[in-house]
């Protein structure tokens, strides 16, 4: 009876060890064949994605909890540029706002908003991000942004 339960005990033990189990996942969203996920791992979001051609993980640069900009949706905010062969280009949102900044923005406590940008680029089969990252503005994860926004991440040199 009791080797049942060690043998359980040790694979749940094992369960709990891995890489994707680490960090808080923020947000996640299925898009264009791939799923994303967001997760914080410290003082860093991760992203991770997976599709039938390519998986990996990149480091973003806005501190957590990161999520992904919606205008009121369910499905994250994004547009295509034909002329930068971007099928989608999203944008993600980091780095919490103070109470102080919420407070002279007069912002709600419920609405979560960050300081800092990236873009998340899907061209050809690729996931890139840019190298850009726009700062010291307020951005609320289900209020979007503005296209032009998505169009200098999606057209950078």
């Amino acid at each position: 009876m009791r080797l049942p339960v060690l043998v359980i005990g040790a694979l749940c033990l094992s369960c709990g060890m891995t890489p994707e189990s680490h960090g808080q996942v923020s947000d996640y969203a299925t898009l264009y064949g791939y799923e994303f996920t967001i997760r914080a791992e410290g003082d860093t979001c991760v992203l991770k994605y997976e599709g039938s051609v390519q998986k990996g993980q990149i480091l973003l640069a806005p501190r957590p909890p990161c999520y992904f900009l919606r205008r009121e949706s369910s499905e994250p905010q994004s547009f295509s540029y034909q002329d930068t062969s971007t099928n989608a280009a999203l944008i993600v949102m980091g780095s919490p706002i103070s109470r102080e900044l919420r407070q002279r923005w007069n912002l709600p406590d419920d609405l979560i908003c960050g300081e800092e940008i990236q873009g998340l680029l899907i061209k050809k089969q690729q996931i890139t991000l840019s190298s850009r990252v726009l700062k010291a503005g307020v951005w609320c994860k289900d209020k979007g942004a503005d296209e032009k926004d998505f169009w200098l991440f999606a057209h950078e040199k």
